[in-house]
């Protein structure tokens, strides 16, 4: 018996749907992608997990998979602004984010250093990343889900956002709110780089051995292709677990994130992956070593 994780998303559970029917010995286990970072990176480690890149690169105990990840174009994630700010890019003080480890934040992390005058003194509050667009709309915003910052808590949110980091199905729904985007943080990174948007991928517990992950990788792909060849099959059950329960905002979320990167990052994928993992080291923000 083993266990996988990954998020209740639409593309991770359209995904692994036929995984779950095939593998009576393995337990499957939902939590928003910040929780499963804050696993793999502390002392709750899943056998197989998905993972934002950010806490990837950070971890130094899971070998990445080449199948099930989440990686493309046009899906990357966009900063909105709090109905009322005016204040511009420049001017931002606090941001909500869905998280200190997901990849939204280190893309956000990347794109402010290059254009806030004090990138270092914006604010990032950390809440679950479905509170975040009714927190912008809330007057004030509503901060009390916020979480502590990782790994040791303590902070208090402040109430006033200037702007929010929106993933997942918000991509589909922030504009019914009234809300617009400032910023589409994949455009920049497919413009500023050239390649495609890195978000996350499965990773495998290094000390269950070669054998196993190779096993679970092509696993993986042929769930992967047994949904996509019947995906009707899976629509109940990856409606069970959406935030939305809007058809066309669940279609559009598994159309954007499961592409061909979803069963081979490819030779661009992994370049895409590399160019994340410099930038990344060269801003200081994947620690010593």
């Amino acid at each position: 018996m083993f266990d996988l994780a990954i998020s209740p998303c639409p593309n991770d559970t359209f995904i692994f749907h036929h995984l779950k029917e095939t593998r009576p010995d393995m337990r499957l286990e939902f939590a928003d992608v910040e929780e499963l970072n804050l696993r793999a990176l502390g002392p709750r480690r899943h056998a197989v997990s998905k993972l934002s890149f950010f806490a990837i690169l950070k971890s130094k105990d899971y070998r990445l998979l080449d199948a099930g990840g989440a990686m493309g174009r046009g899906c990357g994630p966009l900063l909105i602004f709090r109905k009322g700010y005016e204040g511009g890019i420049e001017n931002l003080k606090r941001v909500i984010i869905p998280g200190r480890t997901t990849t939204a934040a280190l893309l956000l992390e990347l794109f402010l250093s290059e254009n806030h005058p004090s990138a270092k003194a914006v604010e990032r509050i950390p809440i679950r990343y479905d509170k975040i667009i009714p927190s912008l709309l809330a007057n004030p915003p509503d901060l009390s889900t916020a979480q502590a910052p990782a790994p040791t808590g303590g902070q208090e949110a402040n109430p006033d956002a200037d702007a929010g980091l929106i993933i997942h199905e918000d991509r589909f729904t922030y504009q019914k709110a009234g809300l617009v985007a400032a910023v589409d943080l994949g455009a920049w990174w497919e413009k500023t780089t050239g390649m495609p948007i890195p978000l996350g991928g499965i990773v495998v517990r290094k000390d269950m051995g070669e054998a196993f992950a190779s096993e679970i990788e092509e696993q993986i792909r042929e769930s992967l292709r047994a949904a996509w060849a019947n995906p009707d099959r899976s629509r109940s059950f990856v409606k069970s677990y959406s935030q939305s329960l809007e058809d066309d905002v669940i279609q559009s979320h598994i159309d954007l994130y499961v592409n061909r990167y979803t069963e081979s990052f490819g030779s661009d994928g992994h370049e895409a992956l590399a160019v994340l993992r410099d930038r990344a080291t060269s801003a200081g923000l994947l620690g010593p070593g």
